[in-house]
Protein backbone atom coordinates (compact mmCIF):
# COMPACT_ATOMS: atom_id res chain seq x y z
CA UNK A 1 0.00 0.00 0.00
CA UNK A 2 2.68 2.40 0.87
CA UNK A 3 4.91 1.62 -2.37
CA UNK A 4 1.81 2.32 -4.27
CA UNK A 5 0.99 5.64 -2.83
CA UNK A 6 4.97 6.65 -3.68
CA UNK A 7 4.52 5.51 -6.81
CA UNK A 8 0.98 7.68 -7.24
CA UNK A 9 1.66 10.43 -5.37
CA UNK A 10 5.26 10.81 -4.71
CA UNK A 11 5.31 10.63 -0.76
CA UNK A 12 2.90 7.94 1.68
CA UNK A 13 -0.24 8.49 2.75
CA UNK A 14 -1.15 10.58 5.82
CA UNK A 15 2.83 12.83 4.89
CA UNK A 16 2.23 16.06 3.64
CA UNK A 17 4.60 18.62 1.63
CA UNK A 18 5.30 22.02 2.48
CA UNK A 19 2.43 24.82 1.25
CA UNK A 20 0.11 21.68 0.29
CA UNK A 21 -3.70 22.17 -0.05
CA UNK A 22 -5.88 19.64 2.07
CA UNK A 23 -9.22 19.49 1.42
CA UNK A 24 -12.02 18.47 4.43
CA UNK A 25 -14.88 16.69 4.19
CA UNK A 26 -17.67 17.88 6.67
CA UNK A 27 -21.19 16.43 6.35
CA UNK A 28 -24.00 18.89 6.49
CA UNK A 29 -27.36 17.57 7.49
CA UNK A 30 -31.04 19.20 7.22
CA UNK A 31 -34.16 17.85 8.15
CA UNK A 32 -36.89 18.76 6.62
CA UNK A 33 -41.08 18.35 7.28
CA UNK A 34 -43.56 17.28 5.16
CA UNK A 35 -47.19 16.75 5.45
CA UNK A 36 -47.99 13.16 5.18
CA UNK A 37 -49.36 12.39 1.31
CA UNK A 38 -52.92 12.55 1.38
CA UNK A 39 -55.80 12.87 -1.13
CA UNK A 40 -58.36 14.54 1.37
CA UNK A 41 -56.87 17.57 2.57
CA UNK A 42 -54.79 17.82 -0.17
CA UNK A 43 -51.64 17.25 2.24
CA UNK A 44 -52.45 20.52 4.38
CA UNK A 45 -53.58 18.24 7.39
CA UNK A 46 -56.85 20.89 7.56
CA UNK A 47 -60.12 19.71 6.36
CA UNK A 48 -62.83 22.87 6.19
CA UNK A 49 -66.12 21.75 7.13
CA UNK A 50 -69.07 24.01 7.00
CA UNK A 51 -66.92 27.16 7.58
CA UNK A 52 -64.89 25.39 10.88
CA UNK A 53 -61.17 23.77 10.12
CA UNK A 54 -60.18 20.53 11.50
CA UNK A 55 -57.15 18.45 11.78
CA UNK A 56 -57.86 15.76 8.73
CA UNK A 57 -59.10 12.16 9.83
CA UNK A 58 -57.40 10.35 7.54
CA UNK A 59 -53.87 11.70 8.30
CA UNK A 60 -54.08 13.56 11.27
CA UNK A 61 -52.12 16.53 9.97
CA UNK A 62 -48.91 14.18 10.84
CA UNK A 63 -45.61 14.84 9.17
CA UNK A 64 -43.06 12.87 7.93
CA UNK A 65 -39.42 14.38 8.16
CA UNK A 66 -36.88 13.69 5.34
CA UNK A 67 -32.94 14.03 6.06
CA UNK A 68 -30.46 15.72 3.10
CA UNK A 69 -27.06 14.75 3.88
CA UNK A 70 -24.70 17.37 1.83
CA UNK A 71 -21.07 17.11 1.43
CA UNK A 72 -19.03 20.03 1.85
CA UNK A 73 -15.27 20.27 1.21
CA UNK A 74 -13.30 22.98 2.86
CA UNK A 75 -10.14 23.87 1.66
CA UNK A 76 -7.42 24.06 4.46
CA UNK A 77 -4.10 26.00 3.24
CA UNK A 78 -1.45 23.60 5.89
CA UNK A 79 1.63 25.45 7.58
CA UNK A 80 4.26 23.21 8.31
CA UNK A 81 7.37 23.92 10.25
CA UNK A 82 10.25 21.53 11.63
CA UNK A 83 10.10 20.48 15.05
CA UNK A 84 13.30 19.52 16.54
CA UNK A 85 13.28 17.20 19.93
Amino acid sequence: MITSDIRDYGYEAGTFKLGQTVYHINDMTYKFRFHKRCVYCDNTGKILVKGKEFKCPECNGSFEIKEVIEKVLKKIKLKLEVLYL
